[in-house]
């Protein structure tokens, strides 16, 4: 997974972050699983024109803007990294899509949100948030009746093993739950656990696949510096994550449905 050796003949690039993103998971896409693990995983719930999505994931918009088009539904898209964002409103508003997949900055530690939702979407985000507790009570408590919450998630039986300890640190101290801590936390909210699958393999392949895809684009480029720092930036955590699911961390697909009203 080490990037390519640049020869003299290479075209001199000056990417900006979105084309390195680009280049490791596809045109304005931010993070693996929004293509066709997501996009298929969606097909199965029964998305109209009648539903209202709330994705806690966002990125950029991609997989928001995919189901406005494709089932008509209406999408409030969330994003923490405030750059990517204020990229992904651009794009909505690029596509006349600013209503129907509408993009903003959120920060997950304080979250709330003053409207009931017909879906809930979330890709990895708990394992790194302080007050695990609170964002789950905020996610329920929004989550009209019957309603699901599909949900892949970093987990670990034993986050702070020394296998671990190298990945730890890189996401600046992530602490995931296990399966058994996520269920078991999401169950105490009045959410039935209908699935709880280790997609791991799936995952992991999806992230060596990006980095071979922008590994196979630099064999042709000459990095400029401002690019190789946005590349190392962008790929270093990916390496990690790549590395640590070899290792114990897991990537866990969640389907919850909120079965009565939250106390």
């Amino acid at each position: 997974m080490g990037v390519a050796a640049q020869t003299h003949h290479s075209t001199l690039w000056d990417g900006s972050r979105m084309d390195m993103l680009s280049a490791l998971w596809g045109e304005n896409v931010t993070q693996p699983a929004d293509g066709l693990m997501m996009r298929e995983w969606i097909k199965t719930f029964g998305l109209d024109k009648t539903k209202t999505i709330l994705d806690l994931s966002a990125g950029v918009g991609d997989l928001a803007r995919h189901i406005a088009t494709t089932y008509g539904s209406y999408v409030d898209g969330l994003e923490s990294d405030e750059e990517l964002a204020l990229v992904g409103a651009e794009l909505s508003c690029a596509g006349n899509l600013q209503r129907q997949a509408d993009i903003s900055a959120y920060d997950p530690e304080s979250f709330a949100w003053p409207r009931h939702v017909d879906l809930v979407l979330m890709r990895p985000l708990l394992y790194r948030l302080h007050d695990k507790e609170r964002f789950l009570d905020a996610v329920a408590q929004c989550m009209k009746a019957h309603a699901p919450l599909a949900m892949l998630e970093y987990t670990a039986n034993d986050p702070a093993s020394p296998a671990l300890a190298a990945w730890t640190a890189e996401e600046g101290g992530a602490h995931p739950w296990s399966m058994a801590q996520m269920k078991a936390a999401m169950e105490r909210r009045s959410l039935n656990v209908r699935i709880a699958e280790d997609v791991t393999a799936a995952y992991r392949h999806e992230i060596v696949a990006g980095l071979c895809q922008l590994t196979r684009k630099l064999e042709t480029l000459y990095l400029t510096p401002a690019a190789k720092q946005i590349m190392m930036r962008e790929v270093r955590p990916w390496m990690m994550r790549a590395d640590a699911l070899e290792k114990g961390l897991k990537v866990t697909r969640f389907y919850a449905t909120r079965i009565r009203a939250v106390t």
